[in-house]
């Protein structure tokens, strides 16, 4: 018979047999091996971007990418790279160059998001960061760079639609403009 109070002994029956499994299927889950969700070959298979999972806790994953011998977080740290929800897609853009667009819920109160491309005049993988009430709709290719396009069901612009493109630049527009192609994201 134990000699410890009922109170102490309850605490302890509830962290060795409630919590204990719970922090080692967490830990457990960080040190698995990341799951590859998606190949994208932005430029070519020699510039091929590579959409990385790894278990996490509950529903959520990190997402890392990695290009080449580099890997990275999605955002700058592993709490805010940890997301739930999260749908992709690589899309073809012309002949031989592909975007690699995603979706999910991460830290902030909006969907968040980011478009990847190749951009041959540096030489380097760019990305598009986004967040909105909803899901891209639309890719618009430009000599400037992709652009994302979302339909504005957030109304925090009386304009309809809302792109976003390189080097942080933001439209509202209230017409779609030319040349769009269709989003599909899905989580494979």
């Amino acid at each position: 018979m134990s000699t410890l109070p009922l109170a102490p002994r309850c605490l302890l029956h509830l962290l060795l047999f409630g919590l204990l499994p719970l922090l080692c299927a967490h830990h457990a889950g960080a040190a698995a091996p990341a799951k590859t969700l998606v190949e994208c070959n932005l430029a070519g298979a020699s510039q091929q971007l590579v959409l990385l999972r790894s278990a996490s806790f509950v529903d959520t994953h990190v997402y890392r990418l990695r290009h080449g011998p580099r890997t990275w977080l999605l955002y700058d740290s592993e709490d805010d790279s940890q997301g739930m929800n999260v749908q992709w897609q690589c899309l073809a853009t012309g002949a031989d160059s592909r975007l690699l667009v995603l979706s999910g819920e991460f830290t902030a109160n909006y969907r968040q998001g980011a478009a990847f491309y190749w951009e041959p005049r540096s030489g380097q993988v760019q990305r598009i960061d986004f967040a909105e009430r909803n899901r891209p709709g639309w890719v618009q290719m430009t000599a400037g760079g992709p652009r994302v396009v979302f339909n504005n069901v957030g109304h925090e612009s009386s304009h309809r639609y809302l792109l976003y493109g390189p080097g942080d630049a933001y439209e509202e527009l209230d017409q779609l403009p030319p040349g769009l192609i269709r989003l599909q994201l899905r989580s494979h």
